[in-house]
């Protein structure tokens, strides 16, 4: 015991010496090494905490001769008749729940054989616990991994995949996670992120996360941005270019973390429940995101996010994961954004250096702070196109050139060129789940297990809102008392395809009500921009026939009839599919095209 203390005083140079001359004497100059003992001494004192309050209970311990003594109700303590030795004595002090102290006194602190010690000893009471999956097996808990903050400071992960670290200091820690055959995984601890003693950190391994609970290979499946415009929020503030009806962001299936469809926007929110408010800050990992695949071309490249806040300020981003390389990594689409505004406004990102390549786009909201950090995020629309919006406009249409054959549609060039075909072949217009404006995220939350279309296409509410979920399928409508045009849609929905042989055959089952005419079209538009009025191959509607401007007009009677197009004509080229209700003729009737089922074949 004697030769241990005195190495971790002397060192290894020191000892070495020391046992030498054990082995063959030493002269008088190396004497001083030798440790012996000069007598008899008393140490007292007083120990405190971090705060300086007394600290009882706190044992008290001469290392070479054991004796000890526990500190009383004001801290205070006496170690009486201890042996002094010539390299000095180490005096420990230790108690549960805090980190342990030792201090050296050499003889000459001891003044006729009393010396004082005042220690103060940190609080290590502390927690770093969590729960770790398996990525390589279905998430299952992950058994018998080693997670350590030091050499001495481990735990390993029981058969429920639950590890817990006790007795740390309030301090910075660095925690490793390792297991054979798993890629090791660090994290960076800081003091801020102790909730009253405790930090929660859950890890995944098997693979590297790239998002936050998300590997490469979860992000290579992810679902597209298909279309290059997506708005959020139930407010009419500009009806009905923006209104809970028109407005379908939150029908995207890949929200992640704390998120609510707000009237302001859809909303990104720090999770903040009591466990969530142990979670460490991290500038780096979003807390709460949106995230989809996109192809990035010169048309889509320039990203407006349209935004608000409603606590501030709020920290976020754009991250890119560039799916086209072997080993893709988090990318920053610039630096970190501050939103501070109660008022929309926007914000601009170059996704140009992406050109040419599929990546993942994430929008998210960073945790800045451990505790009760309450912070909401507010999307009024993302948009991608070839130029920027106007800053100082959020209520306005995409920018962009607009297809000539088309007035008034605001249908650009751009996002014809660069919107994603579609991979589904089947869409139905009958929501899962009910709902009217005060619950209406519920339903649109189910759309995308259930393929309904509006998860998929996008709607441009020229002049007049939907009826979401009416009964018979999705349905889009004219007013009541317009002016006839067969040339300018009331509304329409959109949608990309590359068509082939076995992929070029589409039917809309649909119906309309009353004795009215419904007035609708069906337009491609190929890549050059140039639009085409396509004619039904055949239908099953009561009354059916060609109208103006490629209009048909039909009445279905009181059952679902279905129009079928041949769009052969466009075989290996991809075309945006636009399907439209107009105005045929004043009859002060809301005429109306619902959208039960489309079917690619």
């Amino acid at each position: 015991m004697a030769l241990t203390k005195l190495f971790n005083r002397l060192g290894m140079a020191a000892l070495v010496v020391l046992l030498s001359c054990f082995a063959t004497g030493c002269s008088d100059k190396d004497d001083v090494l030798t440790d012996v003992v000069v007598g008899s001494g008393t140490v007292s004192g007083t120990v405190t905490d971090e705060n300086n309050q007394p600290l009882s209970g706190v044992t008290v311990t001469d290392l070479s001769s054991t004796k000890s003594t526990v500190s009383s109700g004001d801290g205070g303590f006496t170690l009486s008749d201890i042996p002094l030795h010539s390299q000095g004595q180490i005096v420990s002090f230790t108690k549960e729940g805090y980190e342990e102290v030792s201090i050296t006194l050499v003889p000459s602190k001891f003044a006729k054989g009393m010396a004082t010690a005042d220690v103060q000893m940190t609080f290590a009471n502390a927690v770093i616990k969590g729960h770790l999956t398996d990525a390589q097996n279905g998430d299952k808990p992950l058994e018998g991994a080693l997670v350590s903050v030091s050499a001495t400071k481990s735990a390993v992960s029981d058969a429920d995949g639950y590890y817990e670290i006790s007795g740390l200091a309030l301090r910075d820690y660095t925690l490793t996670i390792t297991k054979a055959g798993y890629p090791t995984v660090n994290a960076n601890i800081g003091i801020n992120d102790f909730v009253d003693g405790v930090v929660v950190y859950d890890a995944r391994l098997g693979a590297v996360e790239l998002l936050r609970g998300l590997t490469i290979d979860d992000l290579r499946k992810a679902p597209r941005w298909y279309n290059n415009e997506y708005k959020g929020g139930r407010n009419a503030d500009a009806y009905p270019m923006f209104d809970w009806a028109c407005d379908y962001m939150g029908s995207f299936a890949t929200w992640t973390g704390d998120y609510e469809e707000q009237n302001e926007g859809s909303t990104l929110r720090i999770r903040n429940g009591e466990d969530d408010q142990k979670n460490p800050a991290d500038e780096k990992n979003f807390d709460t995101f949106v995230y989809g695949r996109k192809l990035i071309t010169a048309d889509n490249s320039h990203l407006t996010i349209q935004l608000r806040t409603h606590q501030s300020p709020c920290y976020w981003g754009v991250q890119i994961i560039d799916l086209t390389k072997a080993d893709p990594t988090v990318e920053y689409v610039g630096n970190t954004r501050v939103a501070d505004n109660g008022s929309y406004y926007s914000e601009f990102f170059d996704l140009s250096p992406w050109e040419g390549k599929e990546v993942v786009v994430a929008v998210g909201h960073y945790r800045m702070e451990t505790g009760d950090y309450w912070r909401q995020l507010v999307l009024r629309r993302l948009a991608f196109s070839n130029v920027y919006f106007d800053p100082s406009e959020v209520y306005t249409w995409m920018p962009g050139t607009e297809i000539a054959d088309l007035p008034g549609w605001h249908m650009t060039e751009s996002m014809v060129r660069s919107s994603m075909p579609q991979d589904l072949t089947h869409y139905t217009g009958i929501s899962p789940v009910g709902g009217n404006r005060d619950n209406y995220i519920d339903a649109y939350r189910s759309w995308h297990g259930a393929g309904h279309v509006m998860a998929y296409w996008s709607h441009m509410p020229l002049h007049k809102d939907p009826d979401v979920f009416a009964n018979e399928g999705y349905m889009i409508k004219t007013r009541g008392n317009e002016a006839p045009d067969t040339k300018e849609p009331e509304q329409y929905v959109y949608a990309k395809y590359s068509i082939a042989p076995g992929h070029n055959k589409l039917t809309l089952t649909t119906r309309n009500f009353g004795d009215n005419a419904t007035y609708f079209k069906l337009t491609a538009i190929t890549m050059d921009c140039k639009a085409h009025f396509m004619a039904p191959a055949s239908n099953t509607a009561m009354e059916a026939s060609a109208a103006e401007d490629g209009c048909w007009k039909f009445r279905s009677g009181d059952d679902y009839c279905k129009f079928t197009y041949d769009l052969s004509e466009f075989d290996g080229q991809d075309v945006m599919i636009c399907i439209s209700v107009h105005n045929g003729e004043k009859n002060g009737d809301e005429n109306k095209l619902t959208l039960n089922a489309i079917d690619i074949e």
